[in-house]
Protein backbone atom coordinates (compact mmCIF):
# COMPACT_ATOMS: atom_id res chain seq x y z
CA UNK A 1 0.00 0.00 0.00
CA UNK A 2 2.90 2.45 1.26
CA UNK A 3 4.95 2.22 -2.62
CA UNK A 4 1.49 1.98 -4.50
CA UNK A 5 0.97 5.31 -3.10
CA UNK A 6 3.63 6.89 -4.97
CA UNK A 7 3.19 5.04 -7.69
CA UNK A 8 -0.38 6.00 -8.27
CA UNK A 9 0.27 9.72 -6.93
CA UNK A 10 3.49 10.36 -9.72
CA UNK A 11 1.09 8.92 -12.07
CA UNK A 12 -1.62 11.26 -11.42
CA UNK A 13 0.82 14.07 -11.55
CA UNK A 14 2.74 12.86 -15.04
CA UNK A 15 -0.66 12.81 -16.33
CA UNK A 16 -1.99 15.89 -14.78
CA UNK A 17 1.72 17.69 -16.03
CA UNK A 18 1.11 16.31 -20.08
CA UNK A 19 -2.72 17.76 -20.11
CA UNK A 20 -1.46 20.94 -18.67
CA UNK A 21 1.76 20.80 -21.37
CA UNK A 22 -0.16 23.06 -24.09
CA UNK A 23 -0.25 26.06 -21.33
CA UNK A 24 2.73 25.46 -19.34
CA UNK A 25 5.23 24.65 -21.44
CA UNK A 26 8.63 24.57 -20.81
CA UNK A 27 7.48 25.68 -17.53
CA UNK A 28 7.02 24.23 -14.11
CA UNK A 29 7.86 20.84 -14.81
CA UNK A 30 8.08 19.68 -11.17
CA UNK A 31 5.50 21.31 -9.80
CA UNK A 32 3.09 18.76 -9.67
CA UNK A 33 5.52 15.89 -8.74
CA UNK A 34 6.27 18.23 -5.60
CA UNK A 35 2.26 17.18 -4.96
CA UNK A 36 2.67 13.67 -5.32
CA UNK A 37 6.38 13.79 -2.95
CA UNK A 38 3.71 14.91 -0.56
CA UNK A 39 1.42 12.81 -0.64
CA UNK A 40 3.85 9.64 -0.61
CA UNK A 41 5.17 11.37 2.43
CA UNK A 42 2.12 11.63 4.27
CA UNK A 43 0.52 8.62 3.39
CA UNK A 44 3.29 6.36 2.65
CA UNK A 45 6.59 7.90 4.91
CA UNK A 46 10.02 8.70 3.45
CA UNK A 47 10.71 6.09 1.95
CA UNK A 48 7.84 5.81 -0.99
CA UNK A 49 8.53 9.43 -1.40
CA UNK A 50 12.00 8.84 -1.83
CA UNK A 51 10.46 6.45 -4.23
CA UNK A 52 8.19 9.01 -5.61
CA UNK A 53 11.17 11.62 -6.47
CA UNK A 54 12.93 8.62 -8.30
CA UNK A 55 9.88 8.03 -10.71
CA UNK A 56 9.12 11.72 -10.91
CA UNK A 57 12.86 11.77 -12.17
CA UNK A 58 12.68 8.86 -14.27
CA UNK A 59 9.57 10.48 -16.09
CA UNK A 60 11.06 13.46 -16.52
CA UNK A 61 14.17 11.88 -18.40
CA UNK A 62 12.36 10.40 -20.34
CA UNK A 63 10.57 12.67 -21.81
CA UNK A 64 13.36 15.07 -21.93
CA UNK A 65 12.70 17.74 -19.84
CA UNK A 66 16.31 18.13 -18.36
CA UNK A 67 18.30 19.52 -21.36
CA UNK A 68 20.20 23.10 -20.51
CA UNK A 69 20.57 25.12 -17.53
CA UNK A 70 17.23 25.79 -16.16
CA UNK A 71 16.46 22.12 -16.61
CA UNK A 72 18.87 21.47 -14.32
CA UNK A 73 18.19 24.22 -11.76
CA UNK A 74 15.01 23.43 -11.97
CA UNK A 75 15.34 19.48 -11.23
CA UNK A 76 17.67 21.11 -8.15
CA UNK A 77 14.95 23.33 -6.78
CA UNK A 78 13.06 20.29 -7.46
CA UNK A 79 14.98 18.12 -4.60
CA UNK A 80 15.70 20.42 -2.47
CA UNK A 81 11.90 20.58 -2.54
CA UNK A 82 11.13 17.22 -2.36
CA UNK A 83 14.55 16.63 0.61
CA UNK A 84 12.39 18.96 2.77
CA UNK A 85 9.12 17.64 2.39
CA UNK A 86 10.78 13.84 3.53
CA UNK A 87 12.30 15.11 5.81
CA UNK A 88 8.61 16.93 6.67
CA UNK A 89 7.34 13.30 6.47
CA UNK A 90 9.88 11.34 8.60
CA UNK A 91 9.12 13.55 11.26
CA UNK A 92 5.12 13.11 11.06
CA UNK A 93 5.33 9.30 10.82
CA UNK A 94 7.56 9.11 14.64
CA UNK A 95 5.05 11.87 16.42
CA UNK A 96 2.67 9.71 14.52
CA UNK A 97 4.27 6.41 16.00
CA UNK A 98 4.67 8.50 19.22
CA UNK A 99 0.98 9.33 19.69
CA UNK A 100 -0.01 5.93 18.47
CA UNK A 101 2.79 4.60 21.44
CA UNK A 102 0.99 7.07 24.27
CA UNK A 103 -2.44 5.91 23.24
CA UNK A 104 -1.54 2.32 23.36
CA UNK A 105 -0.40 3.18 27.04
CA UNK A 106 -3.54 5.45 27.79
CA UNK A 107 -5.56 2.50 26.67
CA UNK A 108 -3.68 -0.06 29.01
CA UNK A 109 -3.73 2.30 32.26
CA UNK A 110 -7.65 2.44 31.06
CA UNK A 111 -8.28 -1.53 30.98
CA UNK A 112 -6.28 -1.79 34.26
CA UNK A 113 -8.30 1.02 36.18
CA UNK A 114 -11.36 -0.48 34.53
CA UNK A 115 -10.32 -4.10 35.64
CA UNK A 116 -9.69 -2.75 39.22
CA UNK A 117 -12.95 -1.02 39.47
CA UNK A 118 -15.10 -4.41 38.27
CA UNK A 119 -12.90 -5.81 41.05
CA UNK A 120 -13.68 -4.05 43.71
CA UNK A 121 -17.30 -3.48 42.32
CA UNK A 122 -17.28 -7.88 43.06
CA UNK A 123 -15.72 -6.89 46.10
CA UNK A 124 -18.62 -4.51 47.45
CA UNK A 125 -21.37 -6.60 46.17
CA UNK A 126 -20.22 -9.86 47.60
CA UNK A 127 -19.79 -7.56 50.65
CA UNK A 128 -23.37 -6.50 50.25
CA UNK A 129 -24.31 -9.81 50.00
CA UNK A 130 -23.09 -10.87 52.95
CA UNK A 131 -24.26 -8.16 55.14
CA UNK A 132 -28.12 -9.17 53.75
CA UNK A 133 -27.48 -12.73 54.52
CA UNK A 134 -26.40 -11.77 58.19
CA UNK A 135 -29.49 -9.24 58.40
CA UNK A 136 -31.85 -12.22 57.58
CA UNK A 137 -30.37 -14.07 60.33
CA UNK A 138 -30.12 -11.27 62.52
CA UNK A 139 -34.22 -10.78 61.31
CA UNK A 140 -34.96 -14.61 61.99
CA UNK A 141 -33.28 -14.40 65.62
CA UNK A 142 -35.19 -11.26 66.55
CA UNK A 143 -38.62 -12.48 65.30
CA UNK A 144 -37.71 -15.60 67.92
CA UNK A 145 -37.15 -13.14 70.94
CA UNK A 146 -40.96 -12.76 71.30
CA UNK A 147 -41.46 -16.52 71.69
CA UNK A 148 -38.20 -16.85 73.91
CA UNK A 149 -40.03 -14.23 76.41
CA UNK A 150 -43.27 -16.17 76.29
CA UNK A 151 -41.80 -19.62 76.97
CA UNK A 152 -40.01 -17.86 80.14
CA UNK A 153 -42.99 -15.94 81.24
CA UNK A 154 -44.68 -20.02 80.65
CA UNK A 155 -42.22 -21.18 82.85
CA UNK A 156 -42.41 -18.51 85.52
CA UNK A 157 -45.71 -19.49 85.54
CA UNK A 158 -45.19 -23.46 85.79
CA UNK A 159 -43.40 -22.91 88.68
CA UNK A 160 -39.76 -22.83 87.52
CA UNK A 161 -40.02 -25.76 85.86
CA UNK A 162 -38.47 -25.68 81.97
CA UNK A 163 -40.01 -26.97 79.35
CA UNK A 164 -38.22 -30.58 79.47
CA UNK A 165 -40.15 -31.16 83.00
CA UNK A 166 -37.00 -30.78 84.87
CA UNK A 167 -37.40 -29.42 88.10
CA UNK A 168 -35.34 -25.43 88.83
CA UNK A 169 -31.39 -25.95 90.17
CA UNK A 170 -31.03 -23.45 93.24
Amino acid sequence: FRYGVAFVAVLLAALVRLALQPWLGAQAHYLLFTAAVLVAGIFGGALPAILAVILAVVFATLVRWLPGPSGIAELLAFGLTAGIIIWAAAYMSRLRLQALDIAARDYGALVRERDTALQRHEAVTAARAEVRTALAQLERSLSALPTLRRLRALRAELGGFDLAGSPPTA
